[in-house]
């Protein structure tokens, strides 16, 4: 087996207090190491407007979603995440294929998965970060696949 294709990036959150920017640095791990980290779900929504966070030091733009999905995340403690829109290079095509190919891998792999549905009067949703339990190893049962292959 190549290792380098299951190589994903993860968000690891810098701690922080409440209403302060998001700083975080990325880590490459390899998802046949079974690295411990959390799986965010998260509407991308309207790329405008947009936020910054710092990642590696630099300013980085995305989503005000995302921005308050990982500020919910930092404030309950959550140091390792993998969201997409900063975990993959989104102006790498050939990457964001490639790791679009990992999903079922990456959330089977996670710690845990959260879904953010945003904040009250988005929608209808009510603030909240549910955990779900994972259900890809139950599935990968059932079809007898290997979550890996």
């Amino acid at each position: 087996m190549c290792k380098a294709r299951y190589q994903i990036r993860i968000l690891c959150l810098h701690q922080g207090i409440e209403g302060t920017v998001v700083k975080c640095h990325l880590e490459t791990v390899n998802l046949t190491d079974g690295p411990r980290f959390i799986a965010v779900s998260y509407e991308w929504g309207d790329p405008n407007p947009t936020t910054n966070i710092i990642v590696n030091g630099v300013d980085t733009s995305l989503t005000e979603n995302l921005q308050k999905a990982l500020l919910q995340l930092r404030a309950m403690k959550v140091e390792r995440v993998r969201a997409d829109a900063v975990c993959i290079n989104q102006s790498d095509n050939r990457e964001e294929s490639l790791q679009v190919r990992l999903m079922k891998q990456i959330y089977s792999v996670a710690s845990q998965t959260f879904a953010w549905l945003g904040e009250p009067g988005n929608d209808g949703a009510a603030a909240a970060i549910v955990s779900m339990k994972p259900v890809s190893p139950a599935l990968s049962q059932q079809s007898g696949s290997n979550v890996l292959s």
